[in-house]
């Protein structure tokens, strides 16, 4: 039924504007403290090749197939659960993620049995999925705003730039915290979850506001496959396969960095030790995140050239520090150096691929484009990891990261291949 618009429905009308301008105006002053504290796992990110290996037992093959499977099990499901997101909205989605993440850290710190902590990592996958929604909230309120590009990327940027100094600290302070008790770090992380949780219930997407919809607008637009198709395609390809290689390249060489800590000291002195060098890794983190916007202003979409060439350094450093026949400080440096260059690299490119989605897109594609990127990743992860899982039946940890290595050649001619595409859409 239409109302009748009298000056006293103009002045609500009004008020309800202006009530809600200040509510997004205020989101998006918290929402880098929100994304810092969400991002990750907090605490357990720092201890979790200790956490699944010395404490529960797991082996690193066991390790690997923990991510292999919960890839699997996203492949299945990713497309009913793009379904569910566009029928409850960002906001619920960003809600339903957060509560996904904190039961699955709750069973990663008290099961036992293996067969719990693969329902924990399925369940941390859906999380992310729905969780992901909460980057297209912010744009979406950004751009009710009027707010324009640069004012999303240093919002994100900022998050990235709080997040790495959290981490750096909890990176310094974990062994402290895991010598005290072993359980102390995963508490804290659940804690961190369910403060997160909490939060989201203060977050909300204009578009979940709307009362009236046109017809259009109210269709749903199931599984509609992304225009243009081809720069869909090859950015979701570079996604899935750059970060395929990040996450398995950064595993890899903080286990072996680890595994040198292990024969050298006890656990909780290699605990202590490995939190150094993650505060390593954290800083380089944050010294890019904060570089980032700035870099992106001066170099635009040939940022991606820098990307593909520190993924490749990052491979060739891990490599030489394990072979280079020098002192247990320099290799566990090397080594270091190179996962530290990873976690630098991390932020900044996801960053990246997203506003590519936000921004090269229809808004009708968000939901769907963020979702296929996870969809990629795990692609990806499902491949590298059941290659890595295989390789480590019979072969070092060492051959790994040299395949990963070997692996990061072709990235160079797709971030080209991306680049292009991009070029010709801003044209």
């Amino acid at each position: 039924m239409n109302r009748i618009i009298t000056k006293d429905v103009i002045i609500e009308f009004n008020h309800e504007v202006v009530t809600m301008n200040k509510r997004l105006e205020r989101i998006s002053k918290i929402f880098p403290w929100y994304w810092a504290f969400s991002d990750d796992l907090l605490f357990f990110i720092a201890i979790t090749t200790i956490w699944l290996t010395q404490v529960k037992g797991f082996t690193e093959q066991q390790f690997i197939l923990l991510v292999t499977i919960a890839s699997i099990f996203t492949i299945l499901f990713q497309i009913p659960l793009i379904k569910v997101i566009k029928k409850i909205g960002n906001t619920k989605s960003t809600r339903i993620g957060m509560f996904f993440l904190l039961i699955h850290m709750i069973i990663l710190t008290f099961a036992q049995d293996y067969i719990f902590f693969i329902i924990a990592y399925m369940l941390a996958q859906v999380g992310w999925i729905f969780k992901q929604m909460d980057v297209i909230l912010l744009k979406n309120n950004l751009e009710y705003q009027n707010k324009d590009e640069d004012k999303f990327i240093n919002i994100i940027s900022k998050g990235n730039v709080i997040y790495s100094v959290i981490t750096a600290i909890t990176a310094l302070t974990i062994g402290l915290l895991f010598s005290v008790h072993q359980y102390l770090p995963m508490m804290l992380a659940i804690l961190n979850m369910l403060l997160c949780f909490i939060f989201t219930f203060y977050l909300i997407d204009i578009e979940d506001t709307k009362e009236y919809k046109s017809e259009e607008e109210s269709k749903p637009r199931y599984n509609k496959l992304p225009k243009p198709l081809l720069l869909a395609f090859v950015t979701l390809v570079t996604y899935g396969i750059f970060t395929a290689l990040t996450v398995f390249g950064s595993q890899s060489g903080q286990l072996l960095a680890q595994n040198e800590l292990v024969v050298n000291f006890t656990l909780n002195q290699a605990a202590l030790y490995m939190g150094v060098l993650l505060f390593i890794a954290r800083i380089l983190r944050l010294l890019s995140n904060a570089i980032y916007p700035k870099i992106y202003n001066r170099l635009g979409n040939n940022v991606v050239i820098v990307f593909s060439l520190s993924l490749i350094l990052a491979m060739s450093l891990m490599v030489i520090g394990f072979y280079l026949n020098v002192t247990f400080i320099i290799k566990i440096a090397l080594i270091t150096l190179g996962f530290s260059l990873l976690a630098a690299i991390w932020d900044p490119f996801y960053l990246f691929i997203q506003n590519v989605c936000l921004t090269k897109f229809d808004k009708i594609y968000h939901q769907e484009l963020i979702s296929y990127t996870h969809y990629s990743l795990k692609v990806s992860t499902l491949v590298f990891g059941s290659i890595v899982a295989l390789m480590l039946t019979n072969l070092p940890l060492i051959y790994i990261v040299i395949a990963l290595l070997i692996g990061t050649l072709p990235v160079v001619y797709i971030f080209l291949r991306l680049k292009s595409l991009l070029q010709i859409k801003s044209d």
